[in-house]
């Protein structure tokens, strides 16, 4: 009897770990994905230094949960992200601004679809 008390107590240990790192990670996601929108609205309107602003905002953002989101998360998916950050920063200081719209809404798109893929649904468990 002790040792199913014993099992059921870790179980339920490591299914709250799980759901408080699926909770951190999605809301590192949502308030990067905030932050880029905003300057994706920023540079719709021709607002380039608040863009560049928000983005860098965005970017403090990810980088100080990186240390965590390195050590729970696939390195490709960290990495990916961290690049595409980089070259949105570079395209918005060159001023390359059609090229700037199609890398944000593809980091806001990387950034959902990691929060969506750690979340603990039916469909990731199967």
């Amino acid at each position: 009897m002790k040792r199913l008390i014993l099992s059921l107590a870790l179980l339920a240990a490591l299914a709250g770990l799980g759901a408080w790192n699926t909770s951190r990670i999605d809301d590192s996601c949502q308030r990067t994905c905030a932050l880029l929108r905003q300057a994706q609205e920023r540079g719709e309107s021709d607002d380039w230094t608040g863009a560049e602003e928000l983005i860098r905002a965005a970017w403090a953002e990810w980088n100080q949960r990186s240390t965590y989101l390195y050590t729970v998360l696939r390195h490709d998916y960290t990495d990916e992200i961290y690049t595409e950050f980089h070259e949105l920063i570079e395209l918005i200081e060159w001023g390359e601004n059609p090229e700037y719209a199609a890398a944000s809404s593809r980091l806001i798109a990387q950034l959902e679809h990691l929060s969506e893929a750690e979340r603990l649904t039916l469909e990731n468990l199967l």
